[in-house]
């Protein structure tokens, strides 16, 4: 009975450790699981919302060249001198052709009988020949509407795509427009006068495209309505249709079957005309992010951007890991309590020393659970702060572009109408768009930082110089910001003669412009002073302002990417000055004055 009695009250306390052990492991296990299943979804979600972005600038950037082009056939279609087939207007065509040169091969004119009369190309070997047989010319003539043609093989073996639209006799125009559709009107031989088309070849789109393409891991597609390939990195590929070529383009090893079976699904439902749509791959973990180029209510191309989830991936495997622990530990728990509960019986002192080496090592169990526990909390913070950054960049991007667009618009609309003067309207619209360029440079400039695209071009100049100019365009801004005789602020700059640097001059301007305006912005009344020091083998540049000074809880995240002291501006030209500085092997900080108020922000350049 007193053995019986011993091993119970053993046994008891080894019940409720194995029980407890094997709850705790559940839990562990439970919250894994949880964990896991979140960051997933957060991180399709970003996955998705890359995919689109990307899907959707591609489509805006090709949309905005197309409709430039198409812009330029409408109104060489409505001009009256074309209409009237005189030869002076064949300037027209050398004009269209300039202006949308980085997309465009030529412009021709078919007269109503199908024959070029002109063309933009230099050689004019095709004046005269014969083009009614095509359908950039059939197409228009019979539905008196703009032709979007799908990849032709043209007679010197060149992929190529056309764009057409109707010449139409001016004083017919009204009775056309009246009609309840195109269609239902037939012209007579007087009045459909001919076609004005537009040639666009592959290797125009592909170049178009690469340079508005920024992820390499990603497969950008552009397809046409007759599932014609117009786009791809693998130019092999170009001009074969997913429909007839389906099979050799699987052999090659261009894309996964299942997925050209969903574009062609895609393409085939006619029904489909929304600017943008999303599929993820359950499989495979990839995306398929669409955005559709809309031209006068009809969906002429589509633009696929197949992007792989590598972060899903590297955090699943992680995931797996921890759920196999937390599996293993279950099990472990399970077996060795029972043979530890069988040896306690025989033992209480090997009782000891088992449950002592166990404790142990359920305490480095622990401490590697935590320890990836924190791994999983950092990528879901990360992942978290990725998001919340980027809605901020789209939400002060959003501001500074609407802003100076609206502006345009206004002053155009004015311009036209002749509400206001030329020269005002004009300064407005330039101004305007300056600033446009000017954002669309800070983007340019932080993907490729962030890409460690950024290059340097060094020059040797006069550093005196550069600044003399920044200064005299400073302050004629100065005097147009306040029409004052006298502004109340004013740039000093008391360095003589020269010093001559070796550096990319076009980035050194962008850092002390940043600088400059930063200080003219935060300076009412005062002066802005710019000092040149030599401190051994390297140059501090300061510019030093009487301003308000800067926030000490702002500090910190002074030179960070979207940070901003003001109201305006998105928060990237420090960020991107101080990177410049860095790739010249120099560094920038900036202080508030130890005397009077204001701040003075330094960047330093290396010297011979």
């Amino acid at each position: 009975m007193v053995s019986f009695s011993i091993h119970q009250r053993i046994a008891i306390p080894l019940l409720i450790i194995v029980v407890s052990a094997a709850a705790l492991a559940g839990a562990i296990y439970y919250y894994y699981t949880n964990v896991t299943r979140i960051t997933a979804e957060l991180t399709r979600e970003e996955i998705r919302s890359n995919a689109e972005t990307q899907a959707h600038d591609l489509s805006v950037a090709l949309k905005n060249g197309i409709e430039s082009v198409t812009t330029n056939l409408e109104i060489l279609s409505n001009s009256p001198s074309i209409q009237e087939q005189d030869d002076k207007s064949r300037a027209l065509f050398l004009l269209a052709q300039d202006s949308t040169k980085d997309l465009t091969d030529f412009y021709m004119w078919l007269d109503k009988d199908g024959k070029v009369a002109w063309t933009s190309d230099a050689s004019q070997d095709i004046l005269g020949r014969d083009r009614s047989y095509r359908d950039y010319f059939l197409k228009p003539q019979s539905t008196l509407k703009p032709y979007f043609g799908e990849a032709i093989l043209t007679e010197d073996d060149y992929l190529q795509l056309h764009i057409s639209y109707p010449i139409i006799e001016q004083k017919n125009l009204d009775e056309i427009a009246s009609l309840e559709g195109l269609e239902s009107f037939k012209a007579g031989s007087s009045d459909f006068k001919g076609v004005v088309v537009a040639g666009i070849g592959l290797d125009v789109i592909n170049n178009y495209l690469k340079e508005n393409e920024f992820d390499s891991r990603r497969t950008v597609l552009l397809i046409d309505n007759s599932g014609t390939l117009l786009y791809s990195k693998d130019i092999a590929v170009l001009g074969k249709n997913i429909f007839e070529d389906n099979k050799d383009l699987v052999d090659s090893s261009f894309i996964r079957k299942p997925y050209l079976d969903i574009i062609a699904n895609y393409l085939r439902d006619n029904s489909i005309k929304d600017e943008g749509s999303f599929i993820l791959d359950e499989e495979s973990k990839e995306a398929i992010a669409t955005d559709s180029i809309i031209i006068n209510d009809n969906r002429v191309w589509t633009i696929f951007v197949v992007m792989p989830d590598t972060l899903t991936g590297d955090l699943g495997a992680l995931f797996d890991q921890q759920n196999l622990l937390s599996v293993l530990t279950v099990f472990i728990f399970g077996m060795l309590s029972f043979g530890i509960a069988f040896l306690l019986l025989a033992s209480n002192k090997k009782l000891e020393e088992a449950v002592n080496i166990k404790t142990e090592e359920l305490s480095n169990t622990n401490k590697l659970l935590n320890s990836s526990n924190k791994q999983l909390l950092d990528a879901y913070n990360q992942l978290k702060a990725h998001d919340k950054m980027q809605n901020e960049f789209i939400n002060i991007a959003s501001h500074e572009i609407k802003t100076p667009t609206q502006a345009i618009l206004l002053h155009s609309d004015l311009l036209k109408r002749g509400l206001l003067g030329n020269e005002e309207s004009l300064d407005a619209i330039i101004r305007n768009a300056a600033r446009l360029q000017r954002l669309t440079n800070n983007i340019l400039d932080v993907t490729r930082i962030e890409s460690q695209t950024l290059k340097l071009n060094k020059e040797t100049f006069d550093l005196n110089v550069l600044i003399l100019e920044l200064i005299n365009d400073f302050d004629h801004q100065i005097k147009m910001k306040y029409s004052e005789s006298e502004p109340p602020v004013k740039i000093i700059f008391n360095q003589k003669g020269s010093i001559i640097i070796n550096a990319d001059k076009s980035r050194i301007t962008q850092v002390l412009s940043n600088m400059l305006a930063n200080a003219i912005e935060f300076t009412s009344q005062g002066t802005i002073e710019i000092t040149i020091q030599r401190d051994g083998n390297q140059l501090v540049i300061a510019v030093k302002d009487s301003g308000k000074g800067i926030d000490p809880n702002f500090m910190p995240h002074l030179f960070t990417k979207f940070s901003t002291r003001s109201d305006k501006g998105t928060g990237l030209g420090l960020f991107i000055s101080k990177n410049i500085v860095e790739m010249h092997g120099g560094k920038i900080w900036a202080e508030n004055n130890k005397v009077g108020s204001g701040s003075t922000f330094y960047f330093t350049i290396p010297v011979q």
